[in-house]
C-alpha cells in the first residue's frame, strides 16, 4: 500500500513540474525543445566534407575526383556540414558536382 502511495506522489510530482514548466516557460517553447532533438537525432555528419562545410583538396583526393571536383562550399549539405539520416539512400553523393 505505501508504495502505491509513494508512486503516486511522484507522479503528481513530475506532473506539477510539467505544469510549471508549461506555465513559466510557455507550452511553445516546450514544444520548441522536443523539435530541437527530434532534429538533432534525425541528423548525421556530410559523408563528403566530413562535417567542414566545404570541400578541400584531401577531400577530392579520397574521393578520387581530381579532375572533376574543385575546392569550395559542400553542396551536398548546403555548407552545414550535416545532413538528414538516409538521404545517402536515395542520393548518390559522388554525383554531386563540386
Amino acid at each position: 500500500m505505501e508504495v502505491l502511495i509513494l508512486g503516486g506522489l511522484a507522479v503528481l510530482a513530475f506532473c506539477g513540474i510539467v505544469y510549471l514548466l508549461r506555465v513559466f516557460l510557455g507550452t511553445h517553447k516546450i514544444v520548441d525543445i522536443y523539435d530541437k532533438i527530434e532534429k538533432i537525432e534525425n541528423e548525421m555528419i556530410c559523408p563528403l566534407c566530413l562535417g567542414k562545410g566545404f570541400v578541400d583538396n584531401h577531400d577530392i583526393v579520397r574521393f578520387n575526383k581530381l579532375n572533376d571536383w574543385k575546392p569550395g562550399f559542400c553542396k551536398f549539405c548546403d555548407a552545414k556540414g550535416k545532413v538528414i539520416k538516409g538521404i545517402t539512400k536515395t542520393t548518390n553523393p559522388m554525383e554531386i558536382r563540386q
